[in-house]
């Protein structure tokens, strides 16, 4: 089984890939991401996976109230799944193993699309969660203030 890595590995990882850091950056070219620090450098190319089983150091993933499903650190490439956006593809690639199983899956609003749930919903999955009013897909009879409870 692959081991866990620490905070510190998997930000050595990603200074190694091309992927901008967000806070401290330290990458050589001042954090400018269409340039590359180190030529034909991939985080697909590094021998170590970033899941295992072991417990992880960083005190922010210590589980009190709920615990991680999946995790996966997007760096902008991922492919879309047709039919859906990049949140809802996002949510699909995670619970690839729910889809068909007649499971529920929980989104907050930033991910919850009526164009994912009527895709979860042909695949035997339901969706719950919040829904964001100003939606493309959502019809005027909903997003009316008038027709709300």
């Amino acid at each position: 089984m692959p081991r866990r890595l620490s905070t510190e590995d998997l930000r050595r990882i990603l200074e190694e890939s091309d992927y901008e850091l967000s806070n401290g950056d330290t990458d050589l070219n001042g954090g400018d991401s269409d340039v590359q620090d180190e030529p034909d450098s991939d985080i697909s190319d590094q021998k170590q996976s970033i899941f295992a089983d072991d417990d992880i150091d960083d005190p922010d993933f210590e589980p009190e109230d709920g615990f991680v499903w999946n995790y996966d650190i997007c760096i902008g490439r991922d492919p879309e799944i047709a039919d859906l956006d990049k949140p809802g593809s996002v949510v699909v690639q995670l619970c690839d193993c729910l889809i068909e199983a007649g499971r529920i899956i929980v989104c907050d609003n930033y991910y919850n699309t009526v164009g994912l749930a009527k895709y979860l919903l042909q695949h035997k999955t339901d969706l719950c969660g919040t829904l964001r009013v100003n939606r493309k897909e959502l019809p005027w009879a909903i997003r009316s203030k008038k027709n709300r409870t």
